[in-house]
């Protein structure tokens, strides 16, 4: 049995166990895929409660260290390929350099926080504006802006195994058209999911499958309707935009501040659906506070006709039963949200909305592959309802064999310990990136903004130089980088001097130099 001594008073019981079983995971005291002690069994034997013994399971989840199988127990993920040969601590808690949450509005410490864009109606949009102005060709030798999965990422091996077993098991079902909301063990796959990852209770029947975001977004219009006046966030995704100018929605924008999009400009646009993205905002990396997602929850209730019966228990909810009728909605695109690289996943607002406001919708594009086009949202009952009656004569986009296939991935648990491998991955890539940026002296010329979240981060350049201008220097060396003002919708900030650091696909070993690069040109 495990035995660990409690020495340190000034640290919860939870995180100094949190730390001594990590410890263990990293010096390979503890094998791949080893059952750990039940919870019950590991407090009798510390001393401690029950309680102490899941929180801090539950963390090393959310890091990647542990898995859990139902009914079986919990189980040490295989890290073995994503530790340095020294077995450093992927917290690396030495690095100098200077942090700070994400406040992108502030220019120095004694100023309020200011606005991330602002308001307009559509007819001040740009359509033709770019996510990348146009820069001076160049042989591109150090890539910052990429956010592609690497292919020696992909569970081919285990896909592979699972794909051929579908075909040899499944071929009447495979032949069998699927409905359009998706396959049945697909979206049960996807409810247990969630269930046990966002502590998003949903009912199968209220998930919709689909072939990437960009058709859910269509399929949402058609839903709710192309009268309706969308607001997204400013700065934030193009495409997003793109795609419900395209589809002839009117569409506003809202600034944010560190917290994410203000309430009271959504308020002013007169908005009927707000789509945002609470759990990790591209570009700007901000996770949105508990209390922000409640005004926002607000916002959205404050426009209801008829509030449904917010006193039946979930279990007795069904959609035929549902007759809601609302004036306003929230879509909740919670892209990324798997990789929360620290502490536990802030809960969904779909998980928090009593009022059946809140659409939320996701991928598997970057937790698998973008080419996979897999993507999947959960509609409000009433919604869900309206589904059937209104779009049933739609086929479902995903072919059945990826369905099945992905339906058998998630519910055998391959899913979940991929996620906890690629975790461990990415949080010793940003460390290893943090310390070359420290390395290279470049710390001292910008300060990091980041959440721990995402594959992302940006950094603010301590220059006065304009952001089109320092774009165009860096790719005349052979730098890609995109600044944060590219994604801004109405164009209001040209120089935030603030650029932004995809990850996800940077080959390390190359950085020392870029970055010298980088502080030659600063």
């Amino acid at each position: 049995m495990i035995t660990y001594v409690f020495s340190d008073n000034k640290k919860p019981l939870y995180e100094q166990l949190t730390a001594f079983i990590k410890r263990d995971i990293e010096a390979g005291r503890f094998a791949a895929d080893e059952k750990l002690p039940s919870k019950r069994s590991l407090a009798k034997n510390l001393g401690i409660s029950v309680i102490t013994v899941e929180t801090a399971y539950q963390q090393l989840i959310s890091e990647g260290y542990l898995y859990a199988q139902e009914k079986r127990g919990y189980f040490v993920t295989d890290i073995r390929s994503f530790l340095r040969e020294e077995n450093s601590d992927i917290h690396n808690t030495d690095i100098q350099i200077k942090f700070q949450h994400t406040e992108l509005g502030k220019t120095n410490g004694n100023q309020s926080t200011s606005r991330i864009g602002s308001i307009v109606n559509v007819q001040e949009t740009n359509p033709n504006q770019s996510d990348n102005p146009p820069a001076k060709k160049a042989e591109v030798r150090w890539d910052l802006s990429g956010n592609h999965v690497s292919p020696e990422r992909f569970p081919f091996s285990v896909w592979t195994k699972l794909t051929r077993r579908v075909l040899a098991e499944d071929r009447t079902a495979l032949l069998t058209p699927s409905p359009p909301t998706g396959i049945r063990p697909l979206r049960d796959a996807i409810a247990g999911h969630l269930g046990s990852f966002r502590g998003l209770l949903a009912d199968p029947d209220q998930i919709v499958v689909g072939a990437g975001t960009e058709y859910l977004y269509g399929l949402i219009l058609q839903l709710i309707g192309r009268d309706k006046v969308y607001c997204l966030e400013n700065p934030g995704y193009k495409k997003a935009a793109e795609i419900y100018r395209m589809n002839g929605a009117k569409i506003c924008f809202a600034g944010m501040d560190e917290q994410g999009i203000l309430p009271d400009e959504l308020l002013e646009t007169g908005a009927d659906v707000a789509h945002i993205s609470p759990g990790h905002h591209f570009p700007t990396g901000i996770t949105m506070p508990v209390r922000r997602r409640h005004e926002i929850l607000q916002w959205a209730s404050d426009g209801q006709k008829i509030s449904p019966d917010t006193t039946t228990s979930f279990s007795e909810k069904k959609i035929e039963d549902s007759s809601v009728s609302s004036e306003r909605y929230i879509i909740e695109d919670d892209f990324d949200s798997e990789f929360r690289l620290s502490g536990k996943p802030i809960p969904t607002m779909f998980s928090i909305d009593n009022n059946e406001k809140v659409i939320y919708i996701n991928t598997f594009s970057k937790s698998l592959s973008p080419t996979i086009r897999v993507s999947y949202m959960v509609l409000p009952f009433h919604l869900a309802k309206l589904f059937r009656e209104k779009l049933q004569f739609y086929s479902c986009t995903v072919p059945n064999l990826v369905q099945y296939t992905l339906a058998a991935f998630l519910s055998e648990g391959y899913f979940e310990r991929h996620i906890n491998r690629m975790r461990l991955f990415y949080a010793k890539k940003r460390s290893n990136v943090l310390l070359a940026l420290t390395e290279s002296g470049l710390a001292e010329k910008l300060t990091v903004q980041e959440e721990e979240s995402g594959l992302h981060f940006t950094l603010r350049f301590h220059t006065e130089k304009d952001d089109r201008a320092l774009q165009e220097e860096m790719a005349k060396k052979g730098i890609r980088m995109i600044p944060l003002s590219a994604y801004d919708h109405l164009n209001q900030n040209p120089a935030t001097h603030t650029f932004i650091l995809n990850y996800s696909e940077v080959a390390e070993e190359t950085l020392p130099e870029a970055f010298s690069v980088l502080k030659e040109l600063l």
